[in-house]
């Protein structure tokens, strides 16, 4: 806790270096996905428990009375394995309950998300670009929705940079407020004039390309069909990267299961959809 608290406040510090208030950003970030991750192995874990107990109420009857003889053996090769299956999950249980513990006792036992919400603010609207780049990596980390509007607003800054790690901390917290910033700049930002140069090694670490293919990924998470068109655009892109992050998310969004107000009659009612 008192680690944490040092870091926010040298976040908070107007006076303390670009370089301090930056490697306390990414600090927080790594205590913050860390808190995320223990969280994610116990919700595994509940729901490892719950298909457990489903398989166990199922087979605890044992096997029907009558079986028919030509598939007795079967049927009991079935009922046999469930021990061994049982004990497998529980392990696995196990597994994940153990990681979780292992995670939280080098953790606060509760993050202060008022304080990270006050300090990755100010450092979003830090004048130093890597102080806002590593910002908004621990604010997507957080996920917290008091920051959204400040992370979006970054998509539009000056810096490369800083906008490649906007759009991939959208993409963590899901912003619908942020799909029209992002498909304009998968479509418009700096664009390479004239044809690839086969010779090139892809330029994933390019801060253009890192934009345009960072805004093309969190679009694909968000999952907003609105940004169609413009991962459409994105398979036309001159950077393989670029193309390849476009593909994935239409991908993602034609597995989608949409909701849709259609007109039935007078009456306007909520209907359903999955891409064809």
């Amino acid at each position: 806790e008192s680690v944490v608290k040092e870091l926010v406040d040298d976040l908070k510090d107007e006076k303390a270096s670009s370089a301090r208030k930056t490697g306390a950003s990414i600090a927080l970030a790594d205590v913050i996905a860390r808190s995320r991750e223990a969280a994610r192995l116990e919700e595994l874990a509940a729901a490892v428990e719950s298909r457990m107990d489903r398989a166990t109420k199922a087979f605890k009857a044992g096997p029907p009375a009558k079986v028919p003889a030509d598939l007795q053996a079967a049927v009991d090769a079935v009922f046999a394995g469930q021990k061994d299956s049982e004990a497998g999950v529980r392990n696995e249980l196990k597994a994940h309950r153990d990681r979780a513990e292992a995670l939280r006792k080098a953790l606060p036992k509760q993050l202060p998300a008022d304080a990270l919400v006050e300090a990755l603010g100010k450092g979003l609207a830090d004048p130093d670009a890597e102080t806002r780049l590593a910002a908004c990596i621990a604010a997507g980390a957080l996920g917290d929705a008091r920051l959204e509007e400040a992370v979006v607003k970054v998509l539009g800054d000056a810096s490369a940079i800083a906008r490649a790690a906007a759009a991939s901390a959208c993409g963590q917290m899901r912003s619908r407020k942020a799909v029209k910033a992002l498909a304009d700049l998968l479509v418009k930002d700096e664009p390479v004039e004239g044809e690839a140069d086969p010779e090139r090694m892809p330029g994933r670490e390019v801060p253009a390309v890192a934009v345009r293919r960072n805004a093309a990924e969190a679009l694909g998470r968000i999952g907003d069909v609105t940004a169609v068109t413009a991962l459409i655009d994105g398979l036309n892109d001159n950077d393989e990267a670029v193309r390849t992050a476009s593909h994935a998310a239409l991908v993602a969004l034609a597995r989608k299961t949409y909701k849709v107000k259609v007109k039935a009659g007078d009456k306007e009612v909520e209907s359903t959809f999955t891409a064809d």
